[in-house]
């Protein structure tokens, strides 16, 4: 039995011919939300004839497609008949019995072509509202945009079909990304895995980038593909001076730095940690001499000519998930640019979703939520997706992150799979110890009460040189 693969032509017809032969393909057509719509009213109506026929037979007409013509042609008028005729003619003169379908390239044609379509038809009803003066109403033909569903949900009879079952069951344990060193490694152990959102929350002034900088860094130390977002918090040049500081391991200017070499904890727990640090003059960092280790990173640790880190900077508020994902997708069409890690500093400061134009910000935020869980078991690519969330005015009193402290909306806590406080008290920050626990884990054991203990060198950017857990 021959498989058909249609050449590019008329996708209309191509779409709806194998509505009309392939069972599976007419399935798979008829799972696209909200409902497609072909701009032909010929294959329009044609269509209707084929989805409402599945829903009731749960088959494809194939050749019953002309009983069906027959029968709604015997209620409309003569020229719509024939309009509609002349299309069905062209469209069993390429159907053959003998020839199977694919309906995976039905299914994959027609997802773009009616998301292509109905973006279309949005723009071109904001373009008319702009044209009659009306821009709040463009606005909310825009933001009302609902995007068509372009991929498959996984399904099946899952207590019938072994193979199914036995498939998931016999995948291997999910590992980390990468790993932290000393103890900080057993504390993160889980929280970093391919197909996760992980976010960081603490106060104004925590450390919250200067963690999501260490984050980049390790991931790329573990030869793991990374792209960086920062939203708002930098200017451009600030963020890349960041970078290169955290990766040269030189101050930004000529400085004598207090690097830690020893930091355990003390006899007595009410006691505070024993931190030991040597100080080291250090000159600073200048465009030769940071290039110079940016290269030797890149021969040494990464080792490869090939891009592994992109990073972007945009203004707060202008960026949203969507747009995070088309730069994702660009990035692997045109530089094969596959990213294991998303980093996005922070996610308070992205734009609200399209279509929630007149939401509540609190539905607004839990909607961007649920794109970043999105992003991260993207069917097309799982990767991680790290980011850092501020918290609300009772947790600057606080020991320990807990989950009343998430700020703005606490349905944030429903779609990240690690929430990792970050504490820094006035004593801590003397020493530069970051204090770490979980107000989240979703596959680990833990209480917010088991903290781990990070001291960094702030001047390095660098805020887990040793830890404690």
């Amino acid at each position: 039995m021959k498989v058909t693969e249609f050449k590019k032509g008329d996708l209309q017809r191509e779409i709806l011919l194998g509505m009309i032969a392939s069972t599976d393909a007419l399935a798979q057509v008829s799972e696209i939300q909200p409902r497609p719509r072909f701009p032909n009213p010929e294959c329009a109506t044609l269509a209707r004839l084929c989805l409402d026929y599945y829903r009731e037979h749960g088959k494809a007409p194939r050749k019953g497609i002309v009983s069906l013509f027959r029968a709604w042609a015997s209620h409309k008028d003569e020229e719509s008949v024939e309009s509609v005729d002349r299309m069905l003619g062209i469209i069993l003169t390429e159907y053959t019995p003998d020839e199977e379908i694919n309906a995976d390239h039905i299914f994959s044609i027609a997802a773009r072509y009616f998301a292509e379509q109905h973006a279309r038809r949005t723009v071109e009803e904001a373009q008319g509202f702009l044209d009659l003066g009306k821009l709040d109403n463009a606005h909310e033909a825009l933001e009302t945009y609902g995007k068509i569903q372009t991929t498959k949900a996984d399904s099946g009879f899952v207590l019938n079909d072994s193979a199914l079952m036995k498939k998931s069951l016999g995948r291997k344990r999910r590992t980390n990304l990468f790993d932290y060193p000393g103890d900080l490694g057993r504390f993160f152990d889980g929280a970093f895995k391919r197909g996760d959102l992980t976010s960081f929350m603490g106060e104004e002034g925590v450390g919250k980038t200067a963690w999501l900088i260490d984050v980049a860094i390790r991931a790329l130390s573990a030869r793991r593909k990374v792209a960086f977002f920062s939203i708002g918090d930098l200017t451009w040049d600030q963020l890349l001076l960041r970078f290169a500081v955290r990766i040269a391991e030189l101050p930004r200017y000529d400085r004598t730095v207090n690097f830690p070499i020893r930091f355990v904890s003390a006899s007595d727990p009410e006691q505070p940690e024993i931190a030991e640090f040597e100080q080291r003059e250090l000159q600073g960092v200048d465009a030769n001499s940071g290039w110079e280790q940016i290269q030797r990173f890149n021969r040494r640790v990464v080792k490869s000519d090939k891009p592994y880190f992109f990073a972007a900077n945009h203004e707060a508020g202008v960026l949203t998930v969507e747009d995070i994902r088309n730069q994702l997708r660009e990035l692997h069409r045109r530089q094969d640019f596959q990213a294991d890690v998303v980093i996005i500093d922070y996610s308070d400061l992205l734009a609200p979703p399209s279509g929630t134009y007149k939401d509540q910000a609190r539905d607004q935020i839990n909607k961007t939520w649920i794109q970043l869980r999105a992003l991260a078991g993207s069917k097309e690519y799982g990767r991680l997706v790290v980011t850092a969330t501020q918290t609300n005015r009772p947790s600057y009193k606080s020991k320990l992150i807990r989950k009343e402290h998430v700020g703005e909306d606490k349905r944030k806590l429903a779609h990240a799979a690690y929430m990792i406080g970050l504490r820094m008290q006035d004593s801590d920050k003397e020493r530069g110890i970051t204090r770490l626990n979980y107000a989240k884990g979703r596959e680990i054991d833990f209480s917010p009460r088991r903290t781990a203990a990070a001291l960094g060198c702030w001047d390095l950017w660098a805020p887990a040189v040793l830890s404690i857990f």
